[in-house]
């Protein structure tokens, strides 16, 4: 499990060794980010590089209202790559 923490303008992410293995991406850092906007779709930029497009939607879950976030690292303000993460999370309240 990886846990992103947002503060603007700073990504604080505490990563387990799987989530680490997995992915070279997540780690135990810090990372300034920012978020542009191309035609009104929003991408995450991490560290001046682009990391992916982002959707926030919200689901019911057990009657409450949850928020996700899903940034897709195979869609980036450039165009598609061939592979990439999708990063999937869910609000901690």
């Amino acid at each position: 499990m990886s846990v992103w923490t947002f503060q603007s303008p700073t990504i604080s992410i505490e990563a387990d060794n799987f989530s680490i293995s997995l992915c070279p991406l997540i780690d135990n850092q810090d990372h300034t980010y920012s978020i542009i906007f191309l035609e009104e779709t929003p991408f995450l930029i991490r560290d001046n590089e682009d990391f992916g497009q982002i959707t926030i939607t919200e689901s019911t879950v057990d009657e409450q209202t949850v928020e996700n976030l899903s940034i897709d690292g195979g869609i980036l303000p450039s165009g598609q790559v061939e592979d990439g993460f999708i990063y999937s999370f869910t609000r901690d309240k």
